[in-house]
């Protein structure tokens, strides 16, 4: 029998999410106004970051907000955040598929949420940055190491990929079946 692989990435995919989503939660409960000013009037450049480059993008963002990051708990309002914000169709697929397939999460957000996500999925493993590695090689690299090192657990293995954007496309490429999440609707694309 052949052993399936699904492999999702996480923000914008598993939940409405973004690498923004645990920093302007930890600002506002912490009430760090002037850094949530300064994000949002940052907001416009980085976006433009993003488009050229997004590792850069993220490079900035983690640079920028590190230490303020790097001890970050995991706590409710987190939990809760991220509840809200679950994808329908893919919290349902990961439902029922899991028990029968591996499960795995490729995210280059922060390793907090990984927490979250084995508490509500369980899956094989989760693939996430840590911050004490970040570099613009370890950022670009990321997902492609990520997939090499699944592929090397069993090389058999059917890899299915399911993402939300095109810089999710260098891992996808990489599986055996890939499907992109546009309007919550999964449309195959290998």
């Amino acid at each position: 029998m052949t052993n399936i692989k699904y492999i999702l990435d996480v923000d914008g995919t598993v939940t409405k999410t973004n690498i923004y989503t645990p920093i302007v939660l930890k600002l506002s409960i912490e009430k760090k106004y002037i850094s949530l000013a300064l994000l949002y009037l940052l907001y416009p450049l980085i976006v433009l970051i993003d488009f050229i480059s997004r590792p850069l993008h993220q490079y900035v963002l983690y640079k920028l907000f590190r230490k303020f990051l790097i001890n970050y708990k995991y706590n409710k309002e987190l939990i809760s955040c991220y509840k809200e914000k679950e994808i329908a169709i893919i919290n349902e697929l990961i439902n029922n598929i899991k028990g029968k397939h591996d499960v795995y999460f490729i995210t280059t957000n922060l390793n907090i949420i990984n927490q979250f996500l084995e508490k509500r999925y369980n899956p094989k493993k989760i693939y996430s940055v840590d911050l004490d590695k970040i570099t613009l090689k370890y950022l670009r690299e990321f997902k492609n190491n990520a997939i090499k090192e699944i592929v090397e657990e069993d090389n058999n293995s059917v890899l299915i990929g399911i993402a939300d954007s095109k810089y999710d496309m260098c891992f996808l490429l990489k599986c055996d079946k890939a499907y992109l999440l546009k309007q919550n609707k999964l449309m195959k694309i290998l």
